[in-house]
């Protein structure tokens, strides 16, 4: 029987991994915990979910069949309780909310017929569980003709006392409730009209052409809103590109010839052949593109003269972008951008060797690369960057030579054994400090912190493991060939 059993979970185990996971949810699943758990905490709704998942699997679950039985008349009592009460308050809304949820409820149950048993004569039967009939039609389309009814009465006093945008809220909810409800169309239409005409009168006609678009979208081609949302639009493109043209005629005057041409260019945008301002904007265009180079040439000559050679380069390709032929604007981007480059690959050069002196190789480094990225190849820049690289050990050759040189002989001070310690075994190696170069003895001293362990030397607790967490003081050299070492200042016995 184990053996069986084995099996079986290993035929699962295996399931689970050919088919990525997906059989773990039924497996590890439980509804009718769920639904019983939810029910004891009084959320009944949830409750029936959990079941309504259960007895689509299992039909004939006993236990859950039993909690159906109650859940469900709960639920459907609950919301017909709820939907009532909200009547008795004329919220409609929250009582077609109760009434809509029982009419799905009543849908997703339909497919669920369980089995309860029944004894006759001490001889068991089965029967169809009873439940509630779920029948809210007729509630339902009682509350959407009083919620609609409601915003109509709220939509006539609206539209009564002038105030059209609220009433079109209100005739609007109406017919969403219940289609072409009395003539709240007709008023939601007629609202937008009045509207549109008061915006007629103060000259708005863009806004006014918009209402009768919307007027025209509740009920087509009424009162002809259509033609009219086309006639002021007319006349609102006609009047923006007028204010557009004068707007445009001022600047020149002042001799803002970039913005001048910029609201012809609207101009146009709204009337296309609008008297002769695509033309005027083409013009101003030129003559402000004209303006703008010999500016920015002026500023290049002023910058190279001062020997600013890189903002001198920018403004003569600012040039070069408003009139791209402008005299020699292009050559003398290219010129100044070359004497730039070369000025600051020099300056970085010279600051690498001048760290290179001091020893400073990782600054150095940096400055040889920047001289390079202006000029690409420039001197030995390159060659220098490598040097000053290799003149200083990266961490990973830190910590070789430092394990290297612990191999062997651990302090004293750090086992706390005359014997001191060896075949050492270290979890960290971490530089605390780099000291400056030793040019006469060609060393790097450095204080590292090392964290590990070793085996004592001493005979009489021979194999005894030791920890140790201990900053020493190492130079780090290179050896005749070129490989990092590390050895501590003072030795071992320490």
């Amino acid at each position: 029987m184990k053996k069986l059993i084995k099996i079986l979970v290993l035929i699962a185990l295996i399931s689970i991994s050919i088919f990525g996971g997906s059989l773990i949810t039924p497996l590890l699943a439980d509804e009718y915990r769920d639904a019983k758990k939810a029910f004891d905490q009084g959320q009944y709704d949830k409750a029936l979910d959990f079941l309504i998942i259960k007895l689509r699997n299992d039909i004939d679950h006993k236990k859950s069949v039993e909690l159906y039985k109650s859940v469900i008349k709960l639920v459907v009592d609950t919301h017909l309780n709820e939907a009532s009460l909200n009547e008795s308050k004329l919220l409609w809304e929250k009582a077609i909310m109760e009434y809509e949820l029982l009419q799905d409820l009543s849908l997703e149950i339909a497919g669920i017929h369980p089995m309860e048993e029944i004894k006759i004569d001490g001889k068991k039967y089965k029967k169809p569980v009873e439940i509630p009939v779920i029948d809210v039609d007729a509630k339902l389309a009682n509350a959407k003709n009083n919620a609609a009814e409601q915003h109509y009465q709220n939509a006539e006093d609206f539209f009564h006392k002038g105030e059209y945008e609220k009433a079109i809220s209100e005739y609007t909810s109406a017919f969403t409730f219940i289609e072409s409800y009395k003539d709240s169309r007709e008023k939601t239409s007629e609202s937008y009209f009045i509207i549109a005409q008061d915006l007629l009168s103060k000259e708005k006609y863009r806004d006014a052409s918009k209402k009768f678009i919307s007027a025209n979208g509740i009920i087509d081609n009424y009162k002809n809103a259509k033609a009219l949302a086309v006639k002021y639009e007319t006349m609102a493109n006609e009047k923006d590109a007028q204010i557009c043209y004068e707007r445009g005629s001022a600047y020149v005057i002042i001799g803002n010839f970039r913005d001048a041409s910029d609201q012809f260019n609207k101009t146009v945008s709204y009337v296309p052949n609008y008297k002769d301002a695509k033309d005027l904007a083409i013009k101003y265009k030129s003559i402000a593109d004209e303006k703008d180079a010999q500016s920015h040439y002026e500023k290049g000559t002023a910058l190279a003269n001062a020997g600013n050679f890189r903002d001198a380069s920018i403004q003569f390709s600012n040039v070069v972008s408003f009139i791209s032929n402008y005299k020699d604007a292009q050559s003398l981007a290219t010129k100044y951008k070359n004497m730039a480059d070369e000025k600051d690959a020099q300056s970085h050069y010279e600051k690498g060797q001048a760290y290179m002196s001091q020893n400073d190789f990782k600054a150095a480094e940096k400055e040889f690369l920047s001289a390079n990225s202006y000029l690409k190849g420039y001197k030995d820049a390159l060659a220098l960057a490598e040097k000053a690289r290799n003149a200083m050990p990266s961490e990973s050759q830190i910590a070789s030579a430092v394990t290297a040189a612990l191999q062997k002989d651990i302090p004293v001070s750090w086992v706390g054994n005359l014997m001191g310690g060896r075949n050492a075994k270290l979890n960290t190696i971490k530089v605390e400090k780099i000291g400056i170069y030793n040019d006469r003895e060609r060393y790097w001293p450095m204080q590292i912190r090392v964290i590990g362990s070793c085996l004592l030397n001493d005979p009489f607790n021979q194999d005894k493991v030791v920890s140790f967490d201990k900053i020493g003081d190492f130079m780090l050299f290179k050896d005749d060939y070129g490989e990092w070492k590390a050895e501590m200042k003072g030795g071992m016995i320490r």
